[in-house]
């Protein structure tokens, strides 16, 4: 078991970060899906800068909870 909070792995996470995703798959990450994406994002191997569509101004609430949950 890991030392991460009871339901926190980072299977659990990646599908709470693909909740938060813009879900469009538009793979400008350089990955197939947002679902990847999240995953990766969950394993700490990309960052939320990484998603383009994350840095629009309609995407900031998700992106602060995504950083917040990052921390």
């Amino acid at each position: 078991p890991s030392a991460m909070e009871p339901g926190k792995t980072t299977f659990n996470m990646g599908f709470v970060f693909n909740r938060l995703l813009p879900r469009t798959n538009c793979k400008k990450c350089g990955k197939p899906t947002c679902l990847a994406f999240a995953f990766e994002l969950a394993k700490k191997k990309m960052a939320v800068e990484d998603c383009p569509v994350l840095g629009q101004p309609e995407s900031a609430a998700d992106r602060t909870v995504l950083q917040k949950l990052l921390e």
